[in-house]
């Protein structure tokens, strides 16, 4: 037996759930949420004997992650396309991203789900990420020690990906 009216009933109201779901935009405050700035760092209490490209580091990892998973606005990713391909290839540094974006990691650049996700997570005050952070590099003086290389960037990215599924998973 066939149902088609109950296929394309169906079908409409799977359509009309997506595109309800594409139009969700971010508020203004979290349009204007600033997660971090490298200057933040460099201009306070910052070692003096570590390249200021350090102190792009933690958050630079972060917003590679987000690149790598598509958590970017769409202008974002349509003004960096060529940086993005290039960390895709990992032809450039994993802090580049951060580092030509003024060191500044702020809601508008994020997709929606991006920002949801980074103000639960990365948040400092609140968030879990800086403690994955220390705790994935637990043997260094100080978070600005870590090296921005591929290297490091494949230690952290497993944690924030389960902390992505997990707070995925609770949504």
């Amino acid at each position: 037996m066939k149902f088609p009216l109950l296929v394309t009933l169906c079908t409409s109201l799977l359509l009309v759930n997506c595109v309800a779901k594409s139009e969700v935009e971010l508020t203004y405050e979290e349009q204007s949420y600033v997660f971090d700035k490298a200057e933040y760092h460099y201009d306070g209490d910052y070692p003096e004997d570590l390249p200021i490209e350090n102190a792009f580091t933690h958050t630079g990892f972060y917003l590679t992650w987000l690149a790598e998973n598509d958590l970017l606005s769409d202008e974002t990713t349509t003004y960096h396309r060529d940086r993005i391909v290039q960390l895709s290839k990992r032809n450039i540094s994993p802090v580049k991203l951060y580092e030509v974006g003024d060191g500044s990691l702020i809601g508008e650049i994020l997709s929606v789900q991006g920002c949801k996700f980074s103000i639960g997570y990365f948040e400092f005050e609140t968030g879990s990420y800086l403690q994955d952070y220390v705790a994935t590099f637990p043997d260094l003086p100080s978070v600005y020690h870590v090296e921005p290389t591929w290297e490091n960037y494949d230690k952290i990215k497993p944690v924030i990906d389960q902390r992505y599924r997990e707070w995925r998973d609770s949504q």
